[in-house]
């Protein structure tokens, strides 16, 4: 075996061990991270039944302190879907332990363990018959590698480009097509709905549409993130997409332009009955302020009561989450973040004095609702602040700390799970509304005025009931 297969192998095992090492640093330092500020119930059973969150398919949606501080993760091609809350800001991976360790119940990374490693790199750099991958994708390949050994679908890798398109989601600009997207339970790439006025609208998409290729490259066993990558694109520039549709007997190509898309986190109107209705559209960076702004228009056009729409919303920062429950409560608990030990990380809480503690409220939420929209959604509901209206949420419970690696990847480390104030866990099961009823997505998009969930909110606060 020549020099450089030595060095390539020696390079593949030193991040392997570095790799385990970032992330058990990770979890460890965030079980110790936070003093307990107050007492909480005991810790529910939890229930499993496992869901994937969404993500803005800016391309996406994608539920989390969508990464920077769900899920939701627009084809911004997130969020989680549903988006993904994650709790800070980037932070900058920890410093790597001693080469030739590792922490956690093991102790020492043995000369077995690396041997192990060393033999199977051998053997595929010697035999393998084609072309070797370069450096940066090996080193990629284990990093993946070891996050899907840990069997959670939100402790996610993200190389260069596909971190920095997640920070543009959060910002509410991008440039692809204009779409929300979740990966299914198939683990293909599916629409949630296209961006209003966007090229995904004009083409027709429809929620549900499965991606099946990119340019004639089949989307089969790639992550969501893979594929908005491949959906992403200057504006001008067009993308070809194959789809799958229910109504469809076979698969269909759709040409697309891409364009710069800018999402608006929130629009608001006054409807009948002076009832104030509002959407966010996703917790990014501005949520709450622009929340606010809206709200306090709505207040002074004479808004007597109001509807708070986070349905499609599949999260984003934990923060802004935070922040937006607050406008609607006095001081109390909105949350609480525990560990895998049941211990609480820490509480978050509202403080009173905010211009939407005491209007009358229903908030929409449907299947889609993810990650820090059922923060808020559980929180109001907890307190009994307002009524929920719609289908039971998503149920993307769980905390992502995402770290910034030294070439400006990305890796997501799910640290903790949160509860509502009643101590549910949110986590695999979502939350029940107070009031169901079921709207079908696709017909909404051709028939816009026949929202039933919408209506149901309307006669609730209008008729009382």
């Amino acid at each position: 075996m020549n020099n450089g297969i030595k060095i390539l192998i020696g390079l593949i095992a030193a991040i392997f061990i570095l790799a385990i090492c970032m992330v058990v640093f990770a979890a460890s330092f965030f079980v110790a991270r936070g003093a307990t500020r107050s007492e909480a119930p005991p810790v529910v059973e939890e229930r499993a039944e496992q869901v994937e969150e969404a993500t803005p398919l800016q391309e996406a949606t994608v539920p989390l302190e969508m990464p920077v501080e769900p899920t939701a993760t627009a084809v911004p091609e997130p969020d989680e879907g549903p988006a993904e809350a994650q709790t800070q800001p980037t932070t900058e991976a920890p410093a790597p332990a001693a080469q030739g360790t590792r922490p956690g119940a093991n102790g020492e990374f043995t000369e077995e363990d690396l041997a192990l490693l060393w033999e199977a790199w051998q053997l595929i750099a010697e035999d393998f018959d084609g072309e070797l991958p370069s450096d940066e994708e090996l080193t990629y390949a284990v990093i993946r590698g070891l996050v899907s050994g840990l069997g959670d679908p939100h402790t996610r890798f993200l190389d260069p480009e596909s971190a920095q398109r997640t920070q543009e989601r959060l910002e509410g600009s991008y440039e692809g097509i204009g779409a929300y997207v979740q990966e299914n339970d198939q683990g293909f790439t599916e629409i949630l709905r296209p961006i209003e006025g966007s090229p995904a609208e004009a083409a027709g998409l429809r929620p549900g549409d499965v991606v099946v290729a990119v340019d004639g490259e089949s989307m089969a066993g790639r992550s969501l993130e893979e594929v908005i990558s491949f959906i992403l694109g200057p504006a001008g520039t067009e993308v070809t997409i194959t789809f799958a549709r229910d109504d469809e007997p076979e698969p269909f190509e759709v040409a697309i332009t891409r364009a710069q898309i800018t999402i608006p986190m929130v629009t608001s109107e006054m409807l009948e009955g002076n009832v104030g209705y509002v959407e966010l559209v996703s917790f990014g960076t501005t949520a709450e302020p622009d929340l606010s702004a809206a709200i306090q228009a709505l207040l002074a056009q004479g808004a007597e009561s109001l509807i708070l729409d986070v349905r499609n919303n599949g999260g984003g920062l934990l923060t802004q989450s935070i922040a937006v429950a607050d406008l609607f409560l006095p001081e109390s608990v909105i949350l609480y973040e525990r560990n895998a030990a049941g211990e609480i990380n820490e509480v978050f809480e509202a403080d009173s004095g905010d211009l939407a503690e005491d209007i009358p409220l229903v908030v929409l939420v449907n299947e889609y609702s993810a990650s820090a929209s059922e923060i808020v959604a559980g929180a109001i509901r907890d307190h009994g602040r307002g009524v929920l209206i719609g289908e039971t949420t998503f149920g993307k419970g769980s905390v992502q700390l995402p770290y910034t690696l030294s070439d400006g990847s990305q890796l997501n480390v799910t640290i903790a799970h949160w509860y509502t104030p009643e101590n549910v866990n949110i986590d695999e099961q979502g939350i029940a509304p107070d009031i169901e009823v079921v709207a079908d997505e696709a017909l909404l998009i051709d028939n816009p005025d026949e929202d039933p969930q919408l209506q149901r909110a309307l006669d609730y606060l209008t008729n009382g009931e």
